[in-house]
């Protein structure tokens, strides 16, 4: 740049505004290391918390009585709230960290609403006197849909979703004399609702959401696996990599392209191997398998480009 200024190419201001052009200030982010360890101790004092609290019960349940329990179980919930709502700077900074503000203090806050409904699930139990499972998912997931609600996040979202599972589980746990596959439907159309449920923008990101249904489905669908039932757990998986690839081609959610591919390669071996009365030895299985693992990727690769020609297309 001197250079060009001897020489009378550019002026000095000319030089100046060329330079400030060219070499302006490096974005990239700097990591604090202090912030880090700040996180992870935050995360750490959760995970203590909740631990503490199951190793509460395991330790004193037979020498506690059921209300202490239950109060000191309650104590935990709310000790993880109020950490939240601490290290958010008070409830008024939660409207900012749900804008993006902030975001370490957003994690961990969230995180902290999130672990709050492990010990409220647990009070739950203990204080049911009949159904504690299904009394156990319904306080879960209603404390983590309230922690949601107040700060969506993923940890909150996942929280949400093993609330919602052991819900379903309380629930066939309580049918007297459950018909068979209720446990295969129940889990399968638990999965299907959080695809609509992240489809209609319930949660965010949407592709978190999908995610947790596919895996839903496609460990419901699994479930129905036993003695003249492998038609059903094939067929519900395949149905599922069929429904994933679909919603990919139209919502474009790379998670779904996974699970689908993930989808294809369970089911595809399960079918031949029961179509063909288990003829087919382990090799050929594994084979088998392997190819259906190229063959649903190539799939998957071509739905993908696809979908990003009718994209681009005028």
């Amino acid at each position: 740049m001197s250079t060009l200024v001897e020489n009378g190419t550019l002026t000095a201001d000319q030089a100046a505004s060329v330079k400030a052009v060219l070499w302006t200030p490096s974005t990239k982010r700097v990591v604090n290391p202090t912030s880090v360890l700040i996180e992870v101790a935050g995360y750490l004092g959760g995970g203590l918390m909740l631990g503490g609290a199951a190793l509460l019960l395991a330790v004193n349940w037979e020498r506690m009585s059921e209300r202490d329990t239950v109060s000191i179980l309650i104590g935990y919930a709310v000790a993880l709230v109020v950490a939240g709502i601490l290290v958010a700077g008070g409830p008024h900074r939660i409207i900012g960290l749900r804008r993006g503000e902030a975001p370490v203090r957003r994690r961990l806050v969230s995180v902290l609403f999130a672990l709050s409904a492990g010990p409220a699930a647990m009070a739950a139990g203990v204080a049911a006197d009949s159904e504690e499972v299904l009394a156990a998912g319904l306080v879960g997931f209603v404390v983590a849909v309230a922690g949601y609600a107040l700060l969506p996040t993923v940890p909150g979202m996942l929280m949400t979703a093993a609330m919602s599972a052991l819900a379903v589980g309380g629930g066939i746990e309580a049918v007297d004399r459950p018909p068979d596959l209720l446990v295969t439907y129940a889990y399968v159309g638990l999965g299907l609702a959080w695809g609509v449920v992240a489809a209609i923008g319930l949660v965010q990101p949407r592709h978190i959401g999908y995610a947790i249904g596919a895996g839903i489905t496609i460990v419901g669908a699994q479930l129905a696996l036993g003695p003249d039932r492998e038609p059903v757990a094939y067929g519900l998986t395949f149905g599922a990599a069929v429904l994933c690839f679909l919603v990919y081609w139209l919502e474009r959610a790379t998670a779904l392209l996974a699970f689908g591919v993930v989808a294809a390669t369970i089911a595809v071996p399960e079918a031949v191997s029961h179509l063909t009365n288990d003829a087919l030895s382990g090799p050929y299985i594994l084979l088998l398998t392997g190819a259906v693992l190229v063959a649903a990727s190539a799939l998957g690769l071509w739905v993908r480009a696809a979908r990003r020609n009718i994209t681009a297309a005028p």
